[in-house]
């Protein structure tokens, strides 16, 4: 008959428990779930113990069909590495991980990659050196371990680049090439952004879109438009099936405009093989062939296509099996548009076939151990000290398994009362809607939102001590930054708290998105000005979420 070993503030010893598709429970249990009661977590969370127990009863209970998903929000802050195995512990301790009914990883879509091993043969003496160089967003650095498939440094940090350029660390910046992206919009730091960008001698954006980013170039490249003009594929996955679509043009350009991973390096490729280096020439037609008919490329045009038939080969070139739909050449491709894959079984890593350091569902992460000890060794410190530099409170054996990190503040609470709560509309487009007049006219579909004004929902309890009325202007400030929007009284939201919409605060990107694009001035304020620049630093993941931002509400 079965025993329940794991009693409230009791450690268990872990020969008296088994793990068979799981690595290091009862380890877990022992350094932090046993003295993590229904009652503290309430007091933490603010979700009452009595709703806990409940919920925790009606997943136990319907397990292993449950599916517990991670959203950016639990991750993407200060201290979300570990948010998030918190997250994926659930999913574990359910069943429900790669399971019926729970959270599944992917089925595989087999499309080529970059042949580095070929490449290596067309790069000089030069090319060979400054690829090995470290990287700009300072990935792998003490603070900055920036941990991805179990290895330090393996990552990528987007929104530390603009301290890698102020400081001119590891090196100075001559010259950036940004396509599909915004970053000075768009990431959180904009005053940080936009003193990296201004300091760079010489910039080229690639975009569909004039942008805040665009202000700062010295080139701007306008480029085709993905869903009616643009060569390429995109890849999705959703109830068990993953797809493979093809991106195909569907007019022609009015504009003179370019495809922006393609044409433009072949365009640069051209030029420089005029000026007697012809490497990246040779490189990008012989690695990009025609997979049919062995043909390089002649033009810009030929490339694009010969490029997207290298990646999408596998699906349609019938040579091995795709694990999807059989697809009989190219031009059948192109026709049908898309490749699906065959259904994901379950339990498909189940068995040993996790991709961590025991081969299981690690409860206690080996596996991060493992990348947290290389890094520690190359900086010739302990772990303790990678997770202080690394802004987390964690120590000891308490670093590799999921646990409670107390929420990190850019801010005393006294002087900034509130927590900044941004949360995305409806109606945007990662931020792309904004120079659309319907944008604003249909805002009010977001609950508690207004049309045509950018507002800051507050508690009408908070607003009476603050003397605010519902439509005042109010400027909202924190140690990023600070700007004007309108008040919108709402008992939707918490008190103690503000929520705002991301999208607005353009200052450039149009006429309608700007109050005054030739002016440079903002229409509301941009919620990224709000939040102060921060980072995880674990996984070098920009902190955009989880209320590190805290502010200050004064009626204008």
């Amino acid at each position: 008959m079965a025993k329940n070993r794991f009693k409230p503030g009791k450690e268990v010893d872990e020969t008296t428990f088994e793990d068979k598709e799981a690595y290091g429970v009862v380890k877990w249990w022992n350094i932090a779930v046993k003295d993590m009661t229904p009652q503290k977590a309430a007091e933490f969370s603010g979700v009452p113990a009595d709703q806990i127990i409940r919920v925790a009863k009606g997943m136990a209970e319907a397990a292993p069909n449950v599916c517990v998903w991670m959203g950016s929000g639990c991750a993407m802050h200060v201290r979300g590495g570990y948010s998030a195995m918190a997250v994926h512990a659930l999913a574990g301790l359910t069943g429900g991980t790669d399971n019926e009914g729970g959270t599944l990883q992917t089925a595989k879509i087999p499309v080529n990659k970059l042949k580095k091993d070929l490449l290596k043969t067309f790069q000089d003496d030069l090319a060979k050196k400054h690829s090995k160089m470290k990287k700009i967003d300072q990935r792998g650095y003490l603070n900055l371990p920036a941990i991805s498939k179990g290895k330090s440094g393996g990552g990528v940090s987007t929104n530390n680049v603009p301290n890698g350029i102020l400081n001119k660390d590891p090196y100075g910046v001559k010259m950036i090439v940004g396509y599909m992206n915004n970053f000075a919009y768009s990431c959180n730091g904009t005053d940080l952004w936009e003193k990296a960008l201004a300091s760079v001698p010489f910039t080229v954006h690639l975009t569909t879109n004039a942008s805040e980013f665009s202000q700062f170039a010295d080139i701007v490249l306008p480029c085709v438009v993905n869903m009616f003009e643009k060569y390429g594929f995109v890849k999705t996955k959703a109830n068990r099936y993953a797809t493979c679509t093809l991106l195909q043009p569907v007019i022609d350009p009015v504009w003179d405009v370019i495809t922006d991973e393609s044409e433009f390096p072949f365009l640069i490729s051209e030029k420089l093989k005029e000026r007697g280096f012809p490497n990246l020439y040779d490189a990008l037609t012989t690695m990009y062939a025609d997979p049919e008919t062995g043909r390089k490329a002649k033009n810009a045009k030929e490339f694009t296509e010969y490029a997207l038939k290298y990646y999408t080969a596998p699906l349609w070139d019938g040579k091995k099996d795709s694990h999807g739909d059989k697809i009989n050449g190219w031009e059948e491709m192109k026709t049908r548009g898309m490749w699906n894959s065959d259904a994901y079984k379950y339990k498909k890593h189940w068995g040993g076939k996790y991709k961590t350091k025991t081969g299981k569902f690690e409860f206690y992460s080996e596996t991060l151990k493992k990348a947290l000890g290389g890094h520690a060794e190359k900086h010739g410190v302990d772990i303790d000290k990678v997770l202080e530099e690394s802004n987390y409170t964690a120590r000891g054996e308490m670093a590799f398994v999921p646990h409670y990190e107390p929420p990190y503040r850019s801010g005393d609470m006294k002087e900034y009362p509130f927590v900044f709560i941004d949360y995305k509309s409806r109606l945007n487009r990662e931020g792309r809607s904004q120079n659309c007049p319907w944008y604003y006219e249909f805002k009010h579909v977001d609950p508690g939102d207004v049309s045509h004004q950018d507002s800051l929902k507050i508690n009408p309890s908070d607003a009476k001590k603050l003397g605010v009325k519902d439509g005042d202007k109010v400027r909202i400030s924190s140690t990023g930054g600070s700007g004007e929007c309108v008040a919108h009284l709402w008992e939707g939201v918490r008190p103690g708290t503000v929520a705002k919409s991301y999208g607005q605060g353009h200052w450039a990107y149009g006429n309608t998105a700007a109050a005054d694009y030739a002016r440079a001035e903002p229409r509301g304020v941009n919620n990224n000005t709000i939040i102060p620049w921060d980072i995880d630093r674990l996984s070098g993941s920009n902190a955009r979420n989880g209320g590190h931002g805290v502010v200050k509400i004064e009626k204008v």
